[in-house]
């Protein structure tokens, strides 16, 4: 049996849980984010929360996937932007892999969710599915054919970026 950590990146917590290859939750747990320090701090705790979990569910990881938000170049595991956490071209995948030693995957927390919900969620058993994301701010993901739409940076479905208000207020993501 293969084990994974899902970890979801936010700008308050980082939020952890530790799943089978059929999606089926062993463990959780969460800790403060700390946005004020730096890349390292953030990934290190990341990946010893992730380690801790699979200690504790008597498991040995296969690999792990994060949610971040912001714009995210997923091929190479790099946040290219992120408002909340206050990043820029930040190369999470590797350094959270320093710490961990398996495979990090790194995508939009939008798109993540999405994918979660098609694997083993509300969108169980559809190849399409389209979620959308309200919290600090509206997001969304697309899985097509039973594979994550992500676009240009991660952002293919951002459907929150929408102009409410000529020459008003622009959000942090520019």
């Amino acid at each position: 049996m293969k084990y994974y950590a899902g970890i979801d990146l936010g700008g308050t917590f980082v939020k952890c849980g530790i799943v089978d290859e059929e999606g089926k939750l062993l463990i959780k747990d969460k800790i403060p984010t700390g946005r004020e320090r730096t890349l390292g701090e953030i990934a290190g705790d990341m990946a010893r929360l992730a380690l801790s979990l699979a200690e504790k569910a008597g498991v040995k990881l296969t690999a792990a996937g994060i949610g971040s938000p912001g714009t995210v170049d997923s091929k190479n595991g790099v946040i290219v932007y992120s408002c909340n956490l206050y990043w820029r071209n930040a190369a999470l995948a590797d350094e959270v892999k320093r710490t961990l030693g398996v495979p990090v995957y790194v995508t939009n927390d939008a798109n993540a969710a999405a994918l979660g919900e098609q694997f083993c969620g509300a969108g169980k058993g559809y190849s399409d599915v389209v979620f959308v994301t309200l919290g600090t701010g509206v997001g969304g993901g697309i899985v097509i054919d039973g594979k994550l739409f992500e676009g240009n940076k991660s952002a293919g479905a951002e459907i929150g970026h929408t102009v409410i208000r000529m020459n008003g207020e622009r959000c942090c993501c520019v």
